[in-house]
């Protein structure tokens, strides 16, 4: 849950997060209704889908480097518009 996020202005949008069963699909309702504007999908780098592939990498790469633990893991963002 700490992986996922939105922000409208730069500011985090409150909201409930739900995750369903397999930890597959992610599902963010706001506290209040969406409003128009350009919104903002945060992910931390973190991520993986069940197969272990990565937010952010190539699948199916073979990679020798070690996975980033770091305790500050970059965010990937991704632009929506509520119109």
């Amino acid at each position: 849950m700490r992986a996922l996020g939105v922000r409208l202005k730069g500011q985090p949008v409150e909201g409930v997060i739900s995750i369903e069963p397999g930890e597959t699909r992610w599902t963010f309702t706001p506290n209040d209704p969406w409003r128009a504007g350009a919104y903002d999908l945060l992910a931390l780098d973190v991520l993986e889908d069940p197969a272990g592939n990565q937010i952010g990498r190539a699948f199916e790469v073979e990679n020798a480097r070690a996975v980033d633990k770091s305790p500050d893991p970059k965010t990937i963002t991704l632009p929506f518009r509520v119109e």
